[in-house]
């Protein structure tokens, strides 16, 4: 008999890294709850765009509640999020509405549909074991121009109906946002929506979020000159309004990585970020039109911090002309919002030039300055706050602390809530024990329908856990030992007449058959072949058991090679 194994792959994306993904699924892992929070869970799609800013605050609720959060992550998968969803399900407060927009990625690894929908199914489950109140929505996968369209065609009504079986909200946005399959106006690679296709989106589904779009609904979509992420980015703050109440937290990448008005606890607190790349003083004075000069709904803010975090030479900032560069910028800022309160924020320090550009920083009197090292994001602590190149959970608490501090010292007391370290001590350390519990979850149910044996009784312990606000490392410790005695009991029978993948758990590499050698490498999808029970994969990893007269199994690969018993690496025709 064989053990069965969850098959996970994993590729690349040009849009981001490993590295991208880990910092920022960290930095979700520090921000905190609010009551009736609005969740929109995805990858890039998600994460490019800023949700918060979209729709309108209701005027009936608290500045500190109803905010909208993005978490969105560059490159994510769903079988990633079937984990981390949990991270977003802890404490008191549970989310009023999650919407789901997941799937691309998976697919584009060449992940079945149905494969995709199962795990897409099991983020369902836990937002409805965790936190039965939580309307969900399940949004559908956007069209793309890629031949990955086809698999994207095929999954949305598996999609609707997986829906429909578990009493949630589906929304069918292939017609909306039909235009995206080419490169236009309205998507700049075939796939990111451009500010135009945002501004759509958010008019399909006000009613679902139940707060009006707050898209300007007739101004002029622009780039600005920007490319890529950065023009996607630029055309929407074109679009969207400024209010006298907002404070506007304006910059390059690593503000982005700051879900700054959860942390502060204010609605009026907007990210005006270009969240790739860095930036010169010619692209922050763009960015500043576009947001306050891009339509007639974009009024003098409260006040604009203002975050240049990139420490370059050439014609971006270096160390020794920073102090003058950065004070150009700050009187361009106050030249086009007169009145409004300007502040200055240093860099993160993670090389020595980074620490010698916040000296010069510092030496700035014409507006306060956010002290960032003050507050314990130094050189000396960067282990600590850095990860993978970007800004982990105590980083954006730092940060947050920071500014926070410096806009209640400038704009009153309790204009912001400032993050406590000891709070986000006990959030971090309880996310993290959730998503243990939740691997423990999903690799059981991900087998409940694939075996004769029954494990409910295993599944629904483990979800008894998962409902607890705070789970213990007893409570970790219990799950595995759930996990892994209904483990013990399944087992695979494999139907000759089937193809299956065969993985390793390193790295969610799949095992390919090439020239005589087994490799593990991720799938790069090339077609579509219904022999192979509609796949979307080129063969080389998938494989047949063809049962033994002992009972073990020959394992060949679709094109004829199988593994020899006396070598794990060896293959024969």
């Amino acid at each position: 008999m064989l053990t069965l194994a969850v098959v996970l792959i994993n590729v690349a994306s040009a849009l981001a890294s490993p590295q991208f993904i880990q910092h920022r699924q960290d930095a979700f892992k520090a921000v905190p709850t609010s009551k009736g929070q609005i969740i929109f869970l995805g990858n890039s799609i998600t994460n490019f765009h800023c949700w918060a800013d979209a729709f309108v605050h209701p005027a009936d609720a608290a500045i500190d509640e109803s905010l909208i959060s993005n978490r969105g992550i560059s490159d994510e998968r769903a079988y990633h999020w079937k984990h981390n969803v949990q991270m977003m399900l802890d404490g008191d407060e549970k989310p009023a509405k999650v919407f789901i927009g997941i799937g691309t990625n998976d697919l584009n690894v060449g992940l079945p549909p149905e494969v995709v929908v199962n795990d897409i199914r099991a983020i369902i489950r836990q937002i409805q074991v965790t936190c039965p109140e939580t309307e969900i929505n399940l949004q559908s996968i956007l069209p793309r121009s890629s031949a990955i369209n086809v698999a994207v065609t095929r999954i949305i009504p598996m999609l609707e109906e997986m829906a429909g079986e578990m009493g949630v909200n589906f929304i069918n946005l292939t017609e909306t946002m039909n235009a995206l399959g080419s490169p236009s106006q309205w998507a700049y690679d075939g796939l990111h929506p451009s500010g135009n296709a945002y501004r759509a989106w958010c008019q399909f589904i006000a009613p679902n979020v139940g707060l009006d779009c707050a898209y300007h609904p007739t101004a002029t979509h622009s780039t600005g000159g920007f490319g890529a992420v950065q023009g996607i980015r630029a055309g929407q703050y074109g679009l969207m309004p400024v209010n006298e109440d907002d404070i506007l937290i304006l910059g390059d990448g690593w503000v982005d990585a700051v879900q700054w008005h959860e942390f502060f606890g204010n609605a009026n607190v907007r990210n005006r970020s270009i969240c790739n790349g860095t930036l010169n003083m010619a692209n922050l004075k763009t960015l500043v039109d576009r947001t306050l000069k891009g339509n007639d709904r974009q009024k003098t803010p409260r006040a604009i911090v203002v975050c240049w975090g990139a420490v370059r030479t050439g014609s971006n900032l270096n160390a020794n002309t920073l102090k003058a560069n950065y004070e150009e910028l700050i009187n361009y800022v106050k030249a086009a919002a007169p009145g409004a309160t300007v502040i200055a924020c240093q860099t993160p320090p993670t090389t020595a030039d980074g620490h010698s550009a916040n000296l010069e920083i510092n030496k700035i009197t014409s507006v306060p300055v956010v002290n960032l090292e003050a507050k314990g994001m130094t050189l000396e602590t960067v282990s600590q706050w850095n990860m993978s190149g970007g800004i982990g959970a105590r980083g954006v608490v730092y940060a947050a602390q920071a500014v926070g501090e410096a806009l209640n010292a400038a704009l009153g007391e309790g204009t912001v809530k400032v993050p406590s370290m000891e709070e986000f001590e006990t959030r971090y350390a309880n996310r993290n024990r959730r998503i243990e519990v939740a691997k423990c979850f999903n690799a059981l149910y991900q087998h409940r329908l694939a075996t004769d044996v029954n494990i409910s009784k295993s599944i629904a312990d483990i979800e008894e856990i998962l409902k607890n606000n705070t789970i213990t490392d007893a409570q970790v410790t219990r799950a595995r030992e759930i996990r892994d005695a209904a483990l013990e009991q399944l087992v695979f029978n494999p139907d000759p007449d089937k193809w299956y993948l065969i993985s390793s758990p390193r790295n969610y590499e799949a095992g390919n058959a090439s020239v005589g050698t087994l490799t593990h490498s991720g799938i790069n999808p090339s077609f579509f072949d219904n022999k192979l029970t509609e796949a979307v994969s080129d063969g080389t990893n998938l494989w047949s058991f063809r049962p033994r007269p002992d009972g073990t199994y020959d394992i060949l690969s679709y094109d004829g090679y199988y593994i020899h018993s006396n070598s794990s690496v060896t293959l024969s025709k």
